[in-house]
């Protein structure tokens, strides 16, 4: 079965085969491939006055365009998305950190494994600021930041194949068509649509040949 021009699907292969090409973003001559600007205009990039350009799939995901009850609305062409993302505090979950404390006076003179007290009978009573020397160093890394806001990969597990599109085959009506009823209209039917598309292929100016992916 001859594909729809324009039609976007998956191939195995490291080249594209005749008629087909890689959805690469590449820019292409309107005046060369005329039937496909009429179906993809401007949507993927061009100037729209002499080159047009293919979707670019390449390290991407195909969504549906439109919404969707609780979704965005996704707008044919529109690109979006990342590779990785960096938690930042906007991220976090709203939390705390407890500072556990006694109201019982204190009689120890080290703060390991120890909680914060009131003073105790041997120790000064001093203010809640002084500008003397602390009386012990806490160990390193007891306060202080923390982190240090590497990207993390997001990415879902998947197979690299290659999507190609159709420059050449039938051209897609938007129009709906009823189905054949009887074998007679089946093969009418079927002769009308394959004399379209010889003779869309025929008024087409469009030259592709199998392109290889390079190493």
């Amino acid at each position: 079965m001859e594909p729809l021009i324009g039609q976007v699907m998956l191939f195995a292969g490291n080249f594209a085969p005749i008629g087909w090409m890689f959805c690469q973003g590449q820019l292409l001559p309107i005046s060369e491939y005329e039937t496909l600007f009429t179906i993809l205009g401007t949507t993927y990039g061009g100037d729209g006055i002499t080159t047009f350009a293919l979707p670019n799939l390449s390290g991407a995901t195909a969504v549906s365009a439109g919404t969707g009850p609780g979704l965005p609305n996704w707008a044919l062409g529109q690109v979006t998305g990342a590779e990785t993302a960096t938690m930042t505090q906007a991220n976090m979950p709203a939390h705390n950190h407890i500072a556990l404390g006694s109201s019982q006076n204190g009689e120890a003179t080290s703060p390991q494994g120890a909680v914060l007290a009131g003073y105790g009978t041997h120790l000064p009573p001093v203010g809640p600021y002084t500008s003397s020397a602390a009386n012990t160093t806490l160990r390193a890394g007891t306060l202080g930041n923390a982190g240090s806001s590497q990207p993390f990969s997001i990415i879902q597990p998947s197979l690299a194949l290659n999507y190609i599109i159709a420059v050449e085959g039938i051209y897609p009506s938007p129009e709906p068509h009823p189905l054949p009823s009887s074998s007679s209209e089946l093969r009418a039917w079927i002769l009308s649509t394959s004399a379209q598309s010889s003779c869309s292929r025929a008024t087409s100016s469009q030259k592709t040949s199998p392109s290889v992916m390079g190493d």
